[in-house]
């Protein structure tokens, strides 16, 4: 089960796949309805908070990811990181 979504938006990336973060999780997750599985996309896998980037995603780490949105290219998330006071952003 998948706690604590604060935003979800379609991945342009992969058509049929959502986009969600989680403020539980501290990561955004890649939802793929169909297959009934979540991916962990970027952040922590065990869920800890933190301010860090990477040119590596799943590297990453978040504290209370919020709002999110693709730039216009649809390459680029920007993630509102709510308690680091941040926008951050990830090629994807």
């Amino acid at each position: 089960m998948v706690h604590g979504l604060k935003s979800l938006l379609e991945d342009p990336s992969r058509p049929g796949t959502l986009l969600a973060s989680s403020g539980y999780h501290q990561a955004i997750l890649r939802i793929h309805p169909h297959q009934e599985g979540v991916e962990l996309v970027a952040g922590a896998p065990d869920g800890s908070a933190g301010f860090t980037d990477s040119n590596v995603p799943s590297d990453s780490r978040f504290d209370n990811p919020e709002g999110m949105i693709f730039d216009a290219g649809g390459t680029r998330l920007l993630i509102c990181d709510k308690n680091n006071k941040a926008i951050r952003s990830l090629e994807m």
